[in-house]
């Protein structure tokens, strides 16, 4: 199978097994970046994560258009477009909603203790005073708040811009993207972990999402 489709005979509508995941191509895709990706995502996760994905849907879909995404985990199933890059790409959006449907599973042990939501919290608040200390108006959104919003979202974005934002939060998130909510914080961690291997630096700048991501794969191992 994957000799058939690294060379390019995708054909789409058809479910293939690549690695420990099924994948559906719905458009256009290279083959040989869809197979490094998928392949390498499967290697990086545990299978018991990877399991709970039923499927990968890759091509073009309204709910990523509407939203201006790339990648979105729903009810088991992620959709991802076929618009990509390089295989990084692909590999950090399948790991980054791979890590969403973890989260679905196993939240109570994630965020019960309160213990990433406070860390989550203490770099929202060292950013704000970073910001303002660049002159940057925050008085008009409500730094505390865990769930996404997306004015919050478009304010970093759109009004900070990614070139300030990723300055002044190399030491406070893995990624600039970890800011936006308590659930993207969890999935840029997770991300970092798992799509990048870069434990180091996770453990660095986040040690308490490192130690929760680190702890749940163990006690999952355990009762397996």
């Amino acid at each position: 199978m994957k000799k058939y489709i690294q060379t390019k005979k995708i054909k789409k509508n058809i479910n293939y097994k690549i690695g420990n995941f099924q994948v559906m191509v719905t458009n256009d895709i290279d083959s040989e970046l869809l197979t490094t990706a998928i392949e390498t995502a499967s290697r990086n996760l545990p299978d018991f994560y990877s399991s709970l994905i039923d499927i990968i849907y890759i091509g073009q879909f309204k709910e990523l258009q509407n939203r201006n995404l790339n990648a979105l985990y729903a009810s088991g199933a992620i959709l991802a477009t076929n618009e990509q890059e390089n295989p990084a790409d692909l590999i950090e959006d399948v790991v980054h909603e791979v890590s969403h449907a973890v989260e679905e599973r196993y939240a109570s042990i994630i965020y019960d203790d309160r213990a990433i939501e406070r860390e989550f919290l203490q770099k929202r608040y060292k950013l704000e005073i970073l910001l303002k200390d660049v002159g940057v108006d925050t008085s008009s959104h409500n730094w505390q708040e865990t769930s996404y919003n997306a004015a919050f979202d478009s304010f970093l974005y759109q009004e900070v811009g990614y070139p300030l934002l990723s300055s002044l939060t190399v030491n406070l998130f893995f990624s600039p993207y970890g800011a936006t909510s308590l659930r993207e914080y969890w999935g840029n961690g997770f991300e970092a972990y798992y799509a990048h291997r870069d434990v180091v630096n996770l453990k660095r700048v986040s040690p308490v999402l490192y130690g929760k991501i680190t702890q749940l794969q163990q006690l999952i191992e355990e009762n397996e």
